[in-house]
């Protein structure tokens, strides 16, 4: 009985509105709102948000064109969405043109444009889903912004030519099959917010010969230092890139996975730990008397034990940075 109802209501809601009315580009049938401000304008379908945003559901102009401006606005509203596939597969597209405003870019909206060279991805986006630069085979060079947050798997999957990446400052994790068979890439910067490089992220990025891990950074099995080819019976396996050296901290994990998978790597600082004022590896009570001896001015602090012991990062060594370390230290709660 209630999916009758369900349908009947969709149905009424078709009849007044038509479809476009509540199918945004992503195939789901609830975005934000249901509207009846689907329209077409400047060459691009749109419908409005509950959020009085503008979400852009396809793209209508020339086929051929190669540069392509995404509209600031659309019916007079901010364009915040790009939608799912929106600019897939133009294959005369050189340059994507974003204003500022936009915050996300959804699955595949850039993917398969083959001639694409040129995009900038202004400092409004906070999120990157899956798949967006994927089979962009002219694409050589992009910045990420640091104000993403959000960064879905596949993004870089198979772009050829794709030489060199800045990732934001603002990511944690550099998910699954990222840079799959980016073959040219030679170049890319993590940043030490990025915690995580999960599976395939680097796989057979042949030409990436020198790549710097972060401290804290867990790598997943295989997936930097490493090409997935076909044996003679075409049967898939990982083999060694020749000539790929990891740049890692003494005692971190990149260390660990460089040695468990017999890549060379070069070990050239030391891994600083947050919480572990006194440099031996551990985060324990010896810390917390360290801290309390800074705070009462029984103990100058160098450097390096400034570093370590203000893990709430504000600047100063007080009873907030001991309260951190004790909840840690009890397993309530990770630095």
């Amino acid at each position: 009985m209630k999916n009758n109802k369900l349908f009947a209501a969709l149905t009424a809601v078709t009849l007044v509105f038509g479809a476009a009315a509540f199918l945004p580009a992503n195939g789901t049938l609830f975005d934000t709102a249901i509207t009846a401000s689907a329209a077409v304008e400047n060459g691009f379908g749109y419908y409005i948000r509950k959020d009085g945003t503008a979400y852009i559901t396809s793209y209508q102009g020339p086929a051929d064109a190669e540069v392509i401006e995404i509209p600031a606005t659309l019916g007079g509203k901010q364009v915040t969405v790009i939608g799912d596939y929106v600019l897939n597969g133009l294959k005369n597209v050189t340059e994507i043109k974003l204003p500022e405003g936009v915050t996300t870019l959804k699955i595949g909206c850039f993917s398969g444009c083959d001639k694409l060279v040129t995009v900038n991805i202004p400092s409004t986006v906070t999120t990157i889903e899956a798949s967006v630069f994927s089979y962009n085979d002219s694409l050589k060079k992009v910045e990420i912004p640091d104000s993403v947050t959000e960064f879905g798997d596949h993004v870089f999957n198979i772009c050829f030519e794709l030489e060199e990446v800045k990732l934001s400052a603002g990511m944690t994790e550099i998910p699954p099959s990222t840079f799959e068979d980016c073959y040219r890439l030679q170049k890319v910067e993590i940043p030490e917010s990025v915690v995580k490089i999960d599976k395939r992220a680097f796989e057979s990025c042949g030409a990436l010969k020198d790549i710097y891990i972060p401290a804290d950074t867990e790598i997943a099995d295989y997936a930097v230092g490493f090409m997935y080819i076909p044996d003679k019976d075409q049967h898939m396996y990982y083999e060694p890139i020749q000539g790929v050296t990891m740049h890692v901290y003494k005692n971190s994990p990149a260390e660990e996975y460089a040695k468990k998978f017999g890549i060379n790597y070069i070990a050239e600082k030391e891994r600083e730990i947050k919480g572990d004022i006194n440099g031996d590896g551990k985060v324990n009570s010896a810390d917390i008397t360290t801290a309390a001896a800074f705070i009462k001015g029984k103990k100058k602090p160098g450097d390096e034990e400034k570093r370590r012991a203000d893990v709430n990062g504000d600047g100063r060594i007080n009873s907030a940075d001991i309260t951190k370390i004790a909840a840690h230290i009890k397993g309530l709660k990770k630095l």
